[in-house]
């Protein structure tokens, strides 16, 4: 157990940067934290507000066709380095304007969406999705649930610094 956490602190904290993040996967078939979803995602990137001289990023994330929640949650810490110690905004798939409707939605109730979600410490003119950044939030987790347990996952975010 002691080296699957040190392993996700390397990965989570060292290997990458508020500056350049990465969204990476959190729970894997090797790695389990807080408990095993076998039928959910989970992606996180540390951020930062002052890696991106207060400009915030912009999260891209295309839905599956087959997947029934989406969420991104910022959480904050009272330390640069904290883990989540507090939940800081969140927005789900019900609350998300999409960009376009995704080739293979033939479900009709917005699944296999494609949308950006801005970051930012100000909302940005035109953002049709938004959640603000503020000094004390360290990180962002996306979560993705299916309904049935080994759905293929085309769901691959990203998230990239404004410039």
């Amino acid at each position: 157990m002691i080296t699957h956490l040190l392993r996700t602190g390397m990965e989570f904290y060292v290997e990458q940067s508020p500056r350049y993040p990465k969204l990476k996967r959190y729970v894997t078939p090797t790695r389990k934290l807080m408990g095993d979803n076998p039928d959910a995602l989970y992606f996180f990137a540390p951020i930062h507000i002052d890696a991106t001289s207060n400009k915030g990023y912009v999260m891209k994330v295309s839905r599956h066709p087959e997947e029934v929640y989406f969420s991104a949650t910022l959480y904050g810490s009272s330390t640069f380095a904290g883990f989540a110690d507090r939940v800081i905004g969140e927005m789900n798939h019900r609350e998300l304007i999409p960009e376009q409707a995704h080739p293979s939605d033939g479900r009709g109730d917005g699944g296999g969406l494609r949308f950006e979600l801005y970051i930012t410490p100000e909302r940005p003119e035109g953002a049709r999705n938004w959640l603000q950044l503020t000094a004390d939030v360290t990180c962002v987790i996306t979560r993705h649930y299916f309904e049935r347990v080994g759905v293929p996952a085309a769901v691959d975010p990203s998230i990239e610094r404004q410039i």
